[in-house]
């Protein structure tokens, strides 16, 4: 089990603790079995009730409050208490801006080197400048939304990121509602899609490019569908590839090769009010 899951089924009851003080008390970051820097679970699921709670105020009519996280409670499960809504506080978005800020500062503190913590700093520096244009255009989908971001999935959300979202894609194509040209021109704004110049030298990645006779142009769907095929295909080749590529493993090599697919897929569904509640 991973230590998301374990997260989530902690039954261990915190009652009446400050985000503050929790925070003193819990390291924020820990390394993967791969010697990745990743968020700690408690903290992803710790920030995404967050998100939810305010959400739910906001849609109630009470936008403004006090952010303080010395007035923040921690429950049970990772679960949080906000005070009660005021007025006479500033915004939610606002306060929660600054509170992820603080959290987050732009020098990682943790004792590694520079490419073991080169994916979470990618991650939320990229969650960062999300949560600024939520709270800079009071944005009320786009902060709820930011609960689906991959800084705050653990292992399996994010191996399952690209396979679901593109059989949701696939489904509204079928009904009209998607354009694949669309997400063709977002993926390649700003960088440069060549896979087989991506994975060339990974011998696993290669095998799956090969496989069937399938040809792949250097576009977004077709990125999106190589990462489907490794995941789909990769077991059917046990013995040409390495038996040890369970879920984990493939997620972090393809993490490693193509470090912006999600986050890209993120801003796309967020640009376009594409629901990604599967996550949650």
């Amino acid at each position: 089990m991973t230590s998301f899951a374990n997260a989530l089924r902690n039954k261990v009851y915190i009652h009446n603790v400050s985000l503050s003080k929790f925070r003193v008390e819990h390291k924020m970051f820990e390394f993967d079995q791969f010697r990745r820097v990743v968020l700690v679970p408690h903290y992803q699921l710790i920030i995404k009730d967050l998100i939810y709670n305010i959400s739910e105020r906001m849609e109630a009519n009470a936008p403004k409050g006090n952010m303080d996280e010395r007035a923040i409670i921690v429950l049970d499960r990772y679960k949080v208490k906000l005070p009660a809504s005021s007025f006479d506080q500033e915004t939610y978005l606002a306060g929660f801006e600054t509170l992820i800020a603080n959290m987050f500062p732009t020098e990682i503190i943790f004792d590694a080197t520079a490419v073991e913590l080169n994916d979470v700093k990618m991650l939320v520096a990229d969650f960062k400048l999300h949560v600024q244009a939520a709270a800079s255009n009071n944005d009320a989908f786009r902060f709820r939304f930011l609960r689906c971001h991959p800084l705050l999935q653990g292992s399996r959300q994010r191996f399952m990121y690209p396979l679901s979202t593109l059989l949701l894609f696939e489904y509204l194509e079928s009904k009209g509602n998607f354009f694949w040209n669309e997400y063709d021109i977002f993926a390649t704004d700003g960088r440069m899609i060549d896979i087989l110049g991506t994975i060339n030298g990974s011998k696993d990645f290669e095998e799956i490019y090969n496989w069937g006779g399938r040809t792949y142009d250097d576009t977004g769907r077709d990125e999106l569908e190589y990462i489907r095929n490794v995941y789909t295909h990769i077991s059917q080749l046990q013995g040409v590839c390495d038996a040890a590529m369970n879920e984990e493993r493939i997620e972090h090599d393809l993490s490693q090769l193509f470090p912006t697919v999600l986050t890209c897929l993120y801003a796309f569904c967020a640009n376009k009010h594409i629901s990604l509640d599967f996550l949650q």
